[in-house]
């Protein structure tokens, strides 16, 4: 089967992001260092002084060289994604997110303007003329539209509610290094009386949702994440236990995170809702293989299964996804419901591969699951 024009080039693009990054990044730097040359005249009136970096230390043109490589290799990657789907708007979110990120990090926005501008070169040069404009103009859209705060900027606690308050003084309590206190605060909530639902829904993915926003705009660093996420997941197992489940009605969830997700914390916390719902539920993990997947559908015959997809750029792994759900014997009977931050705005691209839905939360997610399996009605 001949492929579309977006597919080939999202395909290029993702193939030779990282040559079409590092072209860009040289063309950058030498384009500054061009315009920070000083002029025949200077140069004769007062020769530079030659300043040498001391041995073993790295010189710093290199190092901004990889940083920038790195930079640009992602948002190239996103762009291939933007492409593949017709969702230029998402681009722009992805690259005013790195324009936040990195002005969190002392760099101004103009330094990666500059580099998208030298990128927007070199894909005009390297693109077939034919394709160039799918992906030329994704990037003019993220150019004109590049000030402006992305979604989720602002931080995610409130202090309003009660579970807001509680939320709060967890994270801030986690990263004081106070685990035990941390687990106090929760496990003696349920004592008075707060559902473990609730305490999954407004204090432990809220707080999970804004370590993550923390991270990305350099508040805390990886070290700090990990050990915040260890702790939820110990707390969650402990709340798990105090769940006062219903009575199984019979029906399955497989649960999964597709290739290239990492993070499982959301899966596991949707599947011990599901389950206290009264579903039997097989929560895969992270990061399983889409053959694999259609595999565990065929085995355990699910009823519905639910993919989690964190990043914008895992898009086309739910794609392969769905169709190896499809594909398997078990898959044309089975609903699919997806959730996780990389789906937001997304739900038509979803159907039209073969899923059923896209839940924003894992709150609607059960309420989605219930309307698709629970109350669906034979033709």
């Amino acid at each position: 089967m001949m492929q579309q024009p977006e597919q080939t080039l999202a395909k290029m693009l993702k193939n030779g992001a990282r040559a079409l990054a590092a072209y860009a990044a040289a063309k950058a730097s030498l384009a500054l260092d061009a315009a920070k040359a000083p002029s025949d005249a200077a140069l004769a009136a007062e020769p530079p002084e030659v300043v040498e970096a001391p041995p073993g230390v790295e010189a710093p043109a290199s190092a901004r060289f990889e940083e920038w490589h790195n930079v640009l290799t992602a948002r190239i990657e996103e762009l291939a994604v933007a492409v593949l789907t017709g969702k230029p708007e998402r681009f722009v979110e992805q690259v005013r997110w790195a324009r936040a990120a990195l002005e969190a990090r002392g760099i101004a926005s103009d330094a990666l303007r500059s580099r998208l501008e030298a990128l927007r070169g070199v894909l005009a040069e390297q693109i077939p003329e034919a394709w160039a404009p799918l992906a030329i103009g994704c990037l003019e859209r993220a150019l004109e539209e590049f000030h402006g705060d992305p979604p989720g900027m602002t931080p995610r606690l409130s202090a309003d509610t009660p579970e807001g308050r509680l939320a709060a003084e967890y994270l801030l309590t986690i990263l004081e290094g106070d685990r035990p206190k941390a687990r106090r605060l929760v496990l003696e909530a349920a004592d008075q009386g707060v559902p473990p639902a609730d305490l999954y829904l407004k204090v432990l993915l809220p707080a999970q949702e804004e370590l993550g926003r923390m991270w990305l705009l350099g508040e805390i660093n990886v070290a700090e994440e990990h050990f915040a996420t260890a702790t939820t997941r110990t707390v969650m197992a402990e709340l798990n236990a105090r769940f006062a489940g219903k009575p199984c009605h019979g029906k399955t969830l497989l649960i999964a995170a597709v290739p290239g997700n990492q993070h499982d914390l959301g899966v596991q916390a949707v599947a011990d809702l599901f389950e206290a719902d009264g579903w039997k539920v097989i929560p895969l993990g992270a990061n399983v293989p889409a053959e694999d997947l259609g595999q565990a559908v065929d085995f355990y015959q699910p009823d519905l299964v639910g993919l989690s997809v964190a990043l914008w750029t895992q898009m086309p792994a739910l794609q392969h996804c769905i169709a190896a759900v499809r594909a398997s014997r078990h898959g044309p009977a089975v609903k699919i419901l997806v959730g996780g931050a990389g789906t937001a705005g997304c739900e038509d691209l979803v159907k039209a591969w073969g899923g059923d839905a896209c839940a924003a939360s894992a709150d609607q997610g059960r309420a989605i699951a219930k309307a698709l399996v629970l109350e669906a009605r034979s033709p």
